[in-house]
């Protein structure tokens, strides 16, 4: 297997994704690896790249003891919820070395991404979505989410809504991708969710 790969952390001055999640199972049965899987905990870390601080989170689980999941999120991302951002747990360094125990083999994951997009920027087809209708004793109703089923296309999934006061409405897409857990692992990640974003979602604006 590969040695000493350092896993390339998202730049998010790059990227117009908040927040990407990649969910999956790496393929290998190998007694020593899926032991190693089991016994490590949790991992929460902060990075700084491109002039960006972000944070990624690291969960090893699943009953076969194969499942890996991480989280990647600009510090932009807690802000706008007004949530606190994570409380670091362990050194970036020791997050890639994690990464560098398991590179060369393939992993099949669930990937996620999630974008703030002004309202008024929302594509027609989501716009359209957005009504508002007022029933007796001013009783009103709105739509502030919904979910799109996409076929055809590297995306499966268009999720959006749109957070009480809060001016951008966040808009999440998903995919299913295998891939080489390699040194562009996560890049690679989010090349796929970024390209469909501009698609459906920015439809050539930018």
């Amino acid at each position: 297997m590969a040695s000493r790969m350092i896993i390339r952390l998202p730049s998010f001055a790059d990227t117009k994704c908040r927040y990407l999640t990649a969910c999956g199972r790496v393929a290998t049965d190998r007694s020593d690896v899926l032991k190693w899987l089991r016994r490590q905990k949790t991992m929460e870390a902060r990075y700084r790249r491109s002039g960006c601080t972000g944070y990624v989170h690291v969960m090893f689980w699943g009953e076969d003891g194969n499942h890996l999941h991480v989280d990647v999120a600009a510090r932009e991302y807690f802000l706008k919820r007004r949530r606190s951002c994570p409380r670091p747990t362990r050194k970036i360094a020791e997050v890639r070395r994690a990464f560098d125990r398991v590179a060369g083999y393939d992993i099949s994951s669930r990937i996620t991404g999630t974008y703030f997009v002004a309202q008024e920027k929302l594509p027609p087809f989501v716009q359209s979505t957005i009504a508002e209708t007022t029933s007796v004793r001013d009783v009103s109703i709105k739509t502030t989410g919904g979910t799109l089923s996409v076929a055809g296309a590297p995306i499966s999934t268009i999720r959006w809504w749109l957070p009480e006061g809060l001016d951008d409405a966040f808009v999440q897409l998903q995919a299913e991708r295998t891939a080489t857990l390699d040194d562009g692992y996560l890049e690679g990640c989010l090349e796929v969710l970024d390209s469909a974003f501009e698609a459906f979602v920015l439809q050539g604006e930018r």
